[in-house]
């Protein structure tokens, strides 16, 4: 009697880590650490650097390895390259992929991230060559969105926010933070 008392209690605890695993805000990565292969320019440290901030001030519940070997850029979770520039004016562009099951890979935002690929442009839209500390605030805008926030109206100071020039913010906000924790914290 008591090994089916605690068969229950097992079974009734793994529905409910499950449940649980799927009340999180979606999309996000399933798993921490989250590996990362950011191509080598004079831009690499900058983007480093935003990756660093947003893990420092998430207290944790980010967490990234990196991997600087070119040979492992296509097993890498989050994949970063630069171009001089994008079409239609754009900074950046964050391109997300979603969970797998077997070998396919499925294209929705209901799911876990699988990979994200991220392109930042090194010039702006007039071709005028982008400093580092712009890279570093596009690239900061960009790892907000490869970890699964969406631009947020309420803070025009917060990195996310979608009410500021995004060259302009470079220090991750409370409400950065507290969007990060809606999709990773309940």
């Amino acid at each position: 009697m008591n090994m089916g008392k605690r068969f229950l209690i097992t079974l009734l605890s793994l529905f409910l880590f499950a449940g649980s695993a799927f009340a999180y805000g979606n999309p996000r990565w399933f798993n921490m650490p989250v590996s990362v292969y950011i191509q080598k320019s004079n831009n690499t440290a900058s983007v480093t650097n935003a990756f660093k901030a947003w893990q420092g001030a998430s207290g944790g519940t980010l967490r990234f390895i990196y991997r600087n070997s070119k040979n492992l850029e296509s097993l890498s979770n989050i994949t970063v390259s630069f171009v001089d520039l994008l079409p239609n004016e754009d900074l950046y562009k964050v391109t997300p992929e979603y969970s797998t099951f077997g070998k396919a890979h499925y294209s929705t935002e209901n799911g876990f991230y699988y990979k994200n690929h991220i392109v930042i442009a090194r010039r702006s839209s007039n071709g005028k060559l982008l400093s580092s500390s712009q890279i570093y605030a596009l690239a900061l805008r960009a790892v907000g969105e490869a970890v699964g926030i969406k631009p947020i109206d309420t803070n025009t100071s917060s990195v996310m926010s979608k009410t500021t020039n995004i060259l302009n913010n470079r220090t991750i906000t409370k409400s950065d933070i507290n969007a990060l924790y809606g999709i990773y914290k309940k």
